[in-house]
This record gives C-alpha cells, sequence and structure tokens, in this order.
C-alpha cells in the first residue's frame, strides 16, 4: 500500500501559491508572533489594504465579508 500526502489549498485554488502569498504568510505570521508577544491572545493577525493590522477574535468573525460585485466580475473574467 502506498500512500502520500497533498496539499490540496493551493490545487483548489488553480495553483502553487504565488509570491504575493508567501510573503503575506510572513507578514502575518510575524504580526501574529507580536501579538502573541503583546499579550493580545483575543485578536487576530489581518490584512487591510496593504498594512498588516490586528482585530478582536470575536469582530473578525461577528459578520461574514462580502466581496464587491465590480472584483467577482473580474474573477469570472479570469476564470473564463
Amino acid at each position: 500500500m502506498e500512500a502520500r500526502s497533498a496539499v490540496i489549498g493551493h490545487v483548489q485554488r488553480g495553483g502553487p501559491p504565488t509570491l504575493f502569498d508567501r510573503i503575506l504568510s510572513v507578514r502575518l505570521g510575524a504580526k501574529a508572533a507580536d501579538l502573541i508577544e503583546e499579550g493580545k491572545f483575543g485578536e487576530v493577525a489581518v490584512l487591510r489594504g496593504e498594512q498588516i493590522g490586528s482585530l478582536p477574535l470575536e469582530e473578525a468573525v461577528s459578520s461574514p465579508r462580502v466581496v464587491d460585485p465590480p472584483w467577482l466580475d473580474l474573477l469570472h473574467t479570469f476564470d473564463a
């Protein structure tokens, strides 16, 4: 019997992580480490525009985030 592991997240998205993905993960990880160091255990690292910040966890999950329709239209243009 042969077993292999697969990280399906990028497969589902359509490809390997981009440079932006890799840099963003480092920036968010660094912010998360800063939050731990500051004792802010109820906060989560977030990207707002081009800035990394934090939000209380309750606020981050309290309501769904909606993607503006023009962005969805653009996405569908590239999916075609």
